[in-house]
């Protein structure tokens, strides 16, 4: 999870374990073949290193993922050109979402005007200080209460798992780009104009609460 905190600097970490070892070699000549030794044996460890997700079908243990291999840029390409139209009625409807990590790429190419992160409390302080619910997955499983979502407005709820129980009203259809999203708090003109979108829809509510 945190490890991509550290990816950035990791060119400059190894500059200077370079820079230090390169140093042991110079100023202590009697070091020099064990300082070798670390040298040339960091490149063939990182080579070799283990590699737990080996041979699975799909890359994930215990809940934690490779992102590497699964989001590979191909298919993120794909995903991005085939979402990329619909930002302008993200950003005109003003929806406002609610997202797990795994659709954090759905927010940075769709721009809504708010997206609470909810596995983790990435972007919310009151979600960051809940407890966790799933103790397996670190930093993951926040138990966060759709009331909450409630108070915060929000329009759409974009999980894969752990949605609201299904009815006749709140299933919000993508055709074939993803499972059905959930409507938590219904808005026309929200809806009307992210139906715009060919792919997507939804029931339209004022007339379902005509013919209740």
């Amino acid at each position: 999870m945190f490890s991509r905190f550290y990816l950035p600097i990791l060119p400059l970490i190894f500059v200077w374990t370079e820079q230090e070892i390169l140093y042991l070699i110079q100023s202590h000549s009697k070091h020099k073949k064990t300082a070798y030794l670390i040298l040339y044996s960091i490149p063939i460890l990182i080579l070799l290193r283990w590699d737990i997700y080996k041979g699975l079908s799909l890359p994930v243990v215990s809940g934690i993922a490779d992102e590497n291999q699964v989001y590979k840029r191909e298919s993120m390409e794909r995903i991005r050109n085939e979402i990329l139209p619909w930002k302008k009625h993200f950003e005109k409807s003003k929806v406002r979402v609610a997202f797990a990590g795994s659709e954090c790429f759905l927010i940075y190419y769709l721009n809504p005007i708010l997206a609470i992160e909810t596995e983790t409390g990435l972007t919310d302080p009151i979600i960051a200080r809940t407890e966790f619910k799933d103790l397996e997955r670190v930093g993951h499983g926040k138990s966060i209460p759709l009331q909450y979502l409630k108070e915060r407005n929000i329009h759409l709820i974009l999980y894969s798992n752990g949605l609201p129980e299904k009815t006749e009203y709140n299933e919000f259809l993508t055709g074939n780009f993803s499972t059905p999203w959930r409507i938590l708090t219904y808005s026309p003109s929200v809806m009307k104009e992210l139906l715009k979108i060919p792919s997507f829809h939804a029931v339209d509510f004022e007339s379902y609460l005509d013919t209740y």
